[in-house]
């Protein structure tokens, strides 16, 4: 237990060195894990009276959990927004080879959102679930047989609709202009490739660049929402937030696990949303599971008119 418990004391303090490598990174996304793994120890060795080992231990499960906790302190300095209208979004990681069609449709007929983000969309997957898309005319997307297809399905009209915003060979945006009311709202489907080489991390950090230029360039609103590949700990995201382009919408509701699917104990806050100061989030929660996996995301944001 005590080799357990340094090695989890080990990595929790490599999870705050990010910056300095990719592969130091990685450590930063089992801030979960470690919290209740140094928890599980600290108890034990308070009852075997070890008190040294007790307290080291007890304070890498505090750090752990303070950063988690972290996550329901709301955004600061929002300021009111004196006239809005309420936008729901419903993204989903299908996973290229589901076929649980049934299910993703029952999805989207539950929470009925206004738009809907969907990576890692096949041919196969949207000729099974034309059904459900009824209500949404206006379409843009990308169909792959990878893992890389990506799609936007809108109940409001959609413009200046940029099929790869990035123009990356991986690690996916697309973009459109939502036309809502008098005015439009720049949406952004986001899946990123997951970091686990050197070209992967260029690619995401062209990626982080590349969009928050994009968002510097244009004055409406924007909301970002899709599969990050990233935790609201590591170096990707952080610098993704610490722009001042872009708010984290888990800020206020909590831990928010999304993948993997049927592995509690190793689950992780993945997919994401991140909008502009002058937007707000009414609520964010998790959806059932489709097949994916990955489960899906539902917010209701409100957004000036």
């Amino acid at each position: 237990m005590k080799v357990l418990g340094l090695i989890a004391l080990v990595m929790s303090v490599c999870s705050f060195a990010g910056c300095l490598s990719p592969a130091v990174d990685l450590f930063s996304h089992f801030r979960i894990q470690y919290a209740v793994c140094l928890a599980i120890v600290t108890v034990i060795f308070m009852v075997a009276r070890r008190a040294k080992l007790a307290a080291a231990f007890a304070v890498g499960t505090a750090i752990n959990c303070a950063v988690i906790a972290a996550l329901w302190v709301p955004p600061a300095k929002l300021l009111p927004v004196p006239k809005s209208t309420e936008l729901s979004i419903l993204d989903m990681n299908l996973y290229y080879g589901n076929v649980q069609y049934d299910r993703v449709s029952a999805e989207i007929a539950k929470y009925n959102p206004d738009v809907i983000v969907l990576e890692e969309l096949s041919d196969k997957m949207l000729s099974q679930i034309t059904g459900a898309l009824v209500n949404y005319p206006y379409r843009a997307y990308t169909l792959r047989p990878d893992a890389w297809g990506i799609g936007v399905f809108s109940k409001y009209k959609l413009e200046n609709v940029h099929q790869n915003l990035a123009n990356l060979p991986a690690s996916f945006a697309m973009s459109a202009e939502v036309l809502i009311c008098t005015r439009s709202l720049t949406l952004i489907g986001v899946h990123t490739i997951p970091q686990l080489s050197l070209l992967a991390v260029d690619l995401d950090k062209k990626l982080v660049q590349r969009l928050t230029a994009f968002n510097s360039l244009h004055t409406s609103d924007a909301i970002m929402i899709g599969d990050f590949n990233a935790t609201p700990w590591s170096q990707f995201f952080r610098e993704l937030i610490s722009t001042g382009k872009f708010i984290d919408s888990e800020q206020g509701f909590g831990l928010q696990p999304s993948w993997p699917v049927g592995i509690l104990p190793l689950s992780l806050p993945i997919d994401h949303c991140v909008y502009t100061p002058d937007c707000r989030v009414l609520s964010r929660k998790i959806g059932d599971v489709v097949g994916s996996d990955h489960l899906p995301v539902f917010l209701r944001l409100s957004v000036p008119q």
